[in-house]
């Protein structure tokens, strides 16, 4: 049996009270008050309404205080959905008041109840959808016909080559964490309406601020035309700043490895405030950190830093990021770092001093980049 939750029962409450500016009490289906215009009664057994859950009553008008087992003046009804009472609302004051609203106050009761009960289905019926793609953006096989057949249980078409993107949102406004919460959801409803424009086969997989769309736009010229497009769409709407990794063309890999080819593209994007789209067949470099066990990464990086304490290696990838991506330039680095370029010499000559590497040397700037590429790969 369904149950009226408070929630409901005040949403309930407020409209009836907004439109009739009466008195509302609504009981649950044990005829306890649940939501009161009187909090004293919040709680409070109501035997006017247990009559009406126990007999199935249409209405009860009440008509003095203390007629029934905690229960005032007024009039009764029920809260039906699917032919049963889940609860029932009672207005509070003499009935030749408040008869007009009577049947206006059950029907509407009634459509919101129906309104209610859909957003929830909706809800419920989005969140397996969810659940079931985050098993399928994790699953390491290529073809899993168990998952597919499961898919079509739920009108989802897994069969359809889709390219995996992943788009990060960084919010560009100051918020309190409740509006922040609103805020999410404003966004998430954004990126739903806008990328189902443009196809309505893609699926979305919400991560709060990372999104996994699974789109079956293939080719690399399409699809960053498409991200390229919503990106505008998105920021030039929206207080927020959208990065996007586009995965691999390659089909023959399982939803995890194709997911994993999109992070490091993001990844990429991340660690380059320049770039705001990478497709992962541009990463020639970072694909070959990918074929090197962790293993070996793990102690290629234990070596380099062997001298280092977390601080400094933090502080260090900091600088050389910038450093490189600015081609070496102490100018440029200096202003995006927000220091002297004489602070900047003294740090570079300390890398120096502290791994052994000079990464101002064109020789020794290979030992950084990989470092750099490693330390984004393992952390």
């Amino acid at each position: 049996m369904k149950k009226l939750s408070k929630q409901t029962a005040r949403e309930i409450e407020r409209e009836i009270n907004r439109i009739t500016g009466e008195k509302i009490n609504v009981m649950n289906d044990e005829g306890i008050i649940i939501v009161s215009s009187d909090p004293t009664r919040v709680n409070t057994f109501h035997g006017g309404a247990k009559r009406i859950i126990d007999e199935k009553l249409e209405e009860l008008v009440v008509e003095f205080d203390g007629e029934y087992d905690g229960a005032k003046r007024g009039a009764n009804f029920p809260v039906i959905v699917d032919n049963e009472i889940i609860g029932v609302v009672g207005i509070t004051g003499p009935y030749e008041e408040i008869e007009k609203y009577g049947k206006l106050m059950k029907k509407m009761i009634e459509i919101f109840m129906l309104e209610t009960y859909l957003n929830e289905q909706k809800v419920a019926i989005k969140n397996i959808k969810q659940y079931f793609l985050n098993e399928w953006i994790n699953s390491e096989s290529v073809t899993n016909k168990g998952l597919i057949n499961r898919g079509k249980e739920l009108e989802l078409d897994l069969s359809i080559k889709r390219r995996v993107i992943l788009l990060f949102i960084e919010i560009q406004k100051q918020l309190t964490p409740y509006d922040e919460i609103m805020y999410l959801e404003k966004i998430e409803e954004k990126i739903y309406e806008l990328v189902n424009k443009i196809s309505k086969e893609t699926l979305i997989l919400n991560e709060k601020r990372l999104y996994t769309i699974l789109s079956p736009i293939t080719n690399d010229h399409d699809i960053l035309k498409f991200c390229e497009d919503l990106k505008e769409m998105l920021e030039s709407t929206l207080f927020i700043k959208v990065k996007f990794g586009i995965g691999t063309n390659n089909f023959k890999l399982s939803p995890k490895e194709q997911r994993k080819t999109a992070k490091q593209a993001l990844q990429k994007t991340l660690n380059d405030s320049k770039r705001d789209i990478v497709v992962h067949s541009d990463l020639t470099f970072e694909s070959l950190i990918t074929s090197i066990s962790l293993s070996n990464q793990e102690k290629y990086f234990n070596d380099v830093t062997r001298k280092l304490d977390n601080n400094d290696i933090k502080n260090i990838i900091k600088i050389l990021k910038v450093y490189y991506q600015n081609d070496g330039s102490l100018k440029n680095t200096s202003i995006e770092l927000n220091c002297h370029i004489n602070t900047l010499q003294y740090q570079l000559k300390l890398i120096k001093e502290k791994t052994g590497y000079d990464p101002r040397s064109l020789k020794d700037s290979a030992v950084f980049v990989l470092l750099i590429e490693i330390y984004d790969n393992l952390f």
